[in-house]
């Protein structure tokens, strides 16, 4: 993709751009401990910055804004966007770029560690963002956004920029939703059009134990909802009145169930965020909600069965 075509863009996709490193071990070793590491791999991360490789992947015209630091890590994640063909002409830069450290046991239990690094500090609105966002069809805004006041405002910003452009606004909660200060979940979740939890998150969201009850609880106030339900495969829900990219108004309230596709799983890392774009990209080409868990259900199946969280 022309990284200036911002006249161009699906997708624009905001959020954390990362490096994930992971580690392979028998069990994890006590305090103080030793254990030997049998494999290691190194990948792009950050649920944002996998969702937009994701979605470049599939031609989907994607731009990504998040920030990186000016470093080889840094480097390496432009690369990688730019060879999926991710629009990086809004990316904002830093000190250092963010890392996960995952250590994964014999069970597939994985231990994380954490550093944020330039991600922390919150983005700005550019011009060049402001054009980015008036132009796409739809925004993907990570929860990872809503850490803090000062990020959380700019997140507000970039989704009110996007609203007032007739586009859709989608918001992965992340596990840190139930961390997110309620006043500003109340004022994002009156401005988006589409949610993708996964059933940990629902329950923080709607504090209902049932899956059932949460989707009805949360589709009072968000009209679509894609569940990530892992090898139980996703669930749509959708309000009367709802419109999607590619079709009509759905005249009436809707919920599908489509099965997971059945694979070996061998690292889970990611699923959920190729879940996101192969949704977000069914959305663009079918007015179809089956097709819509289908694509995303497909594009988890094929991370889930490598090890790292990219495509």
């Amino acid at each position: 993709m022309d990284n200036t075509a911002t006249d161009k863009i699906d997708v624009a996709v905001i959020g954390d751009a990362l490096i994930d490193y992971q580690y392979w071990v028998a069990k994890m070793p006590p305090v103080g401990g030793d254990e030997m590491i049998s494999m290691s791999n190194k990948s792009t991360g950050g649920s944002a910055a996998n969702s937009a490789i994701a979605l470049g992947m599939l031609s989907v015209r994607t731009s990504f804004c998040g920030r990186i630091g000016s470093d080889d890590n840094g480097r390496w994640i432009q690369e990688k966007m730019i060879k999926a063909g991710v629009d990086i002409s809004s990316m904002q830069y830093g000190e250092s770029t963010g890392y996960v450290l995952s250590i994964i046991d014999k069970n597939s239990e994985r231990t994380m560690l954490s550093f944020r690094g330039a991600s922390a500090e919150p983005l700005k609105l550019t011009f060049g963002l402001k054009q980015i966002l008036q132009k796409c069809r739809m925004l993907l805004l990570s929860g990872y956004c809503l850490m803090n006041e000062a990020q959380a405002a700019l997140s507000l910003e970039a989704v009110l920029e996007v609203k007032h452009a007739g586009g859709l606004v989608a918001l992965d909660p992340s596990p840190v939703i139930g961390q997110i200060n309620p006043s500003i979940l109340e004022k994002l979740f009156k401005v988006t059009d589409i949610i993708l939890p996964n059933k940990t998150e629902l329950k923080a969201i709607t504090n209902k134990e049932d899956m059932q009850e949460g989707i009805e609880f949360l589709l009072q106030k968000i009209p679509c909802i894609a569940l990530k339900q892992g090898a139980e495969g996703a669930t749509a829900a959708i309000q009367e009145g709802f419109r999607s990219p590619m079709c009509a108004a759905f005249t009436e309230k809707m919920i599908c169930r489509v099965p997971a596709i059945k694979t070996t799983a061998i690292d889970t890392t990611g699923a959920g965020d190729a879940f996101n774009a192969g949704f977000i990209a069914g959305m663009l080409q079918s007015a179809d909600p089956r097709v819509w868990l289908e694509k995303g259900n497909q594009l988890a199946a094929v991370v889930v069965a490598k090890k790292g969280a990219s495509l």
